[in-house]
């Protein structure tokens, strides 16, 4: 974590550290928790996705062996939070958010360091939920009840976050604050729901319109994604602004560290993408140049690259050992219209794909048959299993494991090991 890195600066600054929400990033051990990871505190869960008001969270993963397994799912620190059960989790975590930065604003220690906070909110994750306040004005245009539910979502979480950059304001904050919102994939459509779960854990209603596909494919709908960075610390000249530099989510991490004035070199499979946001450094070289991984799995059986105007990717996410591991597949090609209504294929053959994504952004042209395109996969194929030779890790076991059922836990998902 950016935390772990920021220890192993010389003589750097010592942060304070948060962590509000979502985690997904493992739990077995409390090594691999967030206060295991480096943070001086963690509000939240451990889990993928679970209910928004009770805090629940079912797996789907042993059955038919023994009945699914529900468990709850919300710690402070090591500690389960039983008091939030029918609280929704962004107020929830906007309650700590206040109460973390209220209390550093006003109630400085002898040894007041700088606030570091990683806050990863539920929304817009499923399961489809009414938000405790429906903004109904911005959402009572949309026919379809779930994509209806999903506006309200967003926008109840757009009305939290200006809540609280306005806190950061009055307690005097800002001028010295960067802010950064990201995501981490496309939404997901409503492709079908597959799961043995009723009501569907996998069942959402997101739109990525004009793009292909969404969430858990390689298309753009996938994996093209938008981010934002404000706070007082950004430029003048530049507010309002945007930049189409070509990053990926693992240049947050070596860009945090630069905006804090610090190097790692040596550490990072991404780059420091700093001086193109902030300080006017030309990114046409650099979108021409970069040879992007942007996603290698299954020993590169499934992975996608991309330089240039060209991107490629291979193994659509829809094998039978993969199905039977998730309890649903995630096999989708086509485009979901925002209406909801009945989504369309093109080309679904093949298990290679190669796009002019400058030309053709929402990939509708698959050149793999043209003479530019074979020459395009034979180039990334080459570079994807350089790749796996050098800097490959497979993915780790995601079996089940049944010491951590909730039984043996006093009803929580913990940690076991």
């Amino acid at each position: 974590t950016i935390m772990e890195l920021l220890k192993m600066v010389p003589n750097g600054v010592q942060y304070k550290t948060e962590m509000i929400g979502k985690w997904h990033l493992g739990y077995a051990s409390r090594a691999w928790t967030p206060i295991g990871r480096g943070f001086d505190n963690h509000y939240g869960f451990y889990q993928d996705a679970q209910n928004y008001y009770n805090h629940t969270v079912i797996s789907p993963k042993p059955a038919p062996l023994i009945e699914l397994p529900t468990g709850y799912d919300f710690w402070d620190n090591w500690d389960p939070d039983w008091s939030v059960r029918g609280t929704y989790s962004t107020d929830i975590f906007h309650n700590r958010f206040e109460s973390v930065i209220s209390a550093y604003a006003t109630k400085p220690t002898p040894d007041h360091k700088p606030l570091f906070m990683y806050m990863a909110f539920q929304t817009v994750h499923t399961p489809m939920q009414y938000p405790p306040i429906n903004f109904t004005a911005q959402c009572d245009h949309i026919p379809n009840e779930n994509r209806r539910v999903y506006c309200l979502k967003v926008v109840y979480q757009d009305y939290i976050i200006g809540r609280m950059i306005r806190l950061y304001k009055d307690l005097g904050l800002w001028d010295n604050t960067l802010v950064i919102l990201t995501t981490d994939n496309g939404g997901m459509v409503d492709w079908s729901n597959r799961s043995r779960i009723a009501g569907g854990v996998s069942q959402s209603y997101g739109c990525n319109m004009p793009y292909r596909g969404g969430k858990a494919t390689l298309y753009e709908g996938g994996m093209k994604a938008v981010g934002a960075i404000s706070g007082g610390v950004i430029p003048e000249h530049l507010r309002g602004s945007s930049s189409n530099v070509l990053m990926h989510a693992i240049d947050w991490a070596p860009t945090i560290i630069g905006a804090l004035g610090y190097r790692i070199d040596g550490l990072f499979d991404g780059e420091d993408v700093l001086d193109y946001l902030v300080k006017g450094k030309p990114i046409n070289e650099h979108n021409e140049n970069r040879l992007l991984y942007l996603d290698i799995e299954k020993n590169g059986s499934f992975a996608a690259v991309r330089q240039g105007n060209y991107k490629y990717f291979t193994g659509p996410r829809n094998d039978a050992a993969i199905c039977r591991l998730e309890g649903l597949c995630l096999a989708y090609h086509g485009y979901y219209p925002c209406n909801q209504s009945a989504p369309y294929d093109i080309d679904t053959n093949g298990i290679d794909f190669v796009y002019d994504i400058i030309n053709d952004p929402y990939e509708e042209n698959n050149l793999r048959d043209t003479p530019i395109g074979k020459e395009k996969i034979e180039y990334f194929k080459n570079k994807t299993r350089e790749r796996i030779h050098t800097k490959y890790m497979e993915e780790q076991n995601s079996s089940f494991h049944f010491e951590s059922l909730p039984i043996v836990h006093g009803g929580v998902w913990a940690p076991w090991l």
